[in-house]
């Protein structure tokens, strides 16, 4: 089997996340699951990954404050983020994800684990 890309789900529902990383893991990537934000934060200063995944609403700090977290580390600055989210927050909720450069934003209803899968495929290419 050749490179599976690594993928950072930052979910903090398990059934939700192992959905998706059953999904996922199917479709040809390797998934690893943060419950928090600051689990997140941690698991990106011990590893590699080539995309985070991320859900807005999550216990302690919310995906967009982790989001900005993540831009202000140098390490992984530019690491490519999506949103895989069921909150349907305002409109400048939306504008300040976008600001701090996530690559889309996907809603889970609407998303299954096979729709995420090309999208994360698409994406990678993109900011290969």
């Amino acid at each position: 089997m050749g490179y599976r890309p690594r993928i950072l789900y930052v979910e903090d529902d398990e059934a939700i996340a192992d959905m998706y990383r059953l999904g996922l893991d199917r479709s040809g990537y390797e998934v690893t699951i943060a419950p928090t934000g600051l689990r997140a934060l941690q698991l990106l200063r011990e590893r590699d990954f080539d995309l985070v995944l991320l859900d807005v609403m999550l216990p302690g700090m919310d995906g967009i404050e982790v989001l900005e977290r993540i831009r202000a580390l140098p390490a992984v600055r530019h690491l490519p983020v999506a949103v895989l989210s069921n909150s349907e927050l305002g409109q400048s909720m939306h504008d300040r994800a976008r600001r701090l450069g996530i690559l889309g934003w996907m809603t889970k209803s609407a998303s299954p684990p096979g729709v995420v899968a090309r999208s994360l495929r698409r994406w990678l290419k993109l900011s290969a």
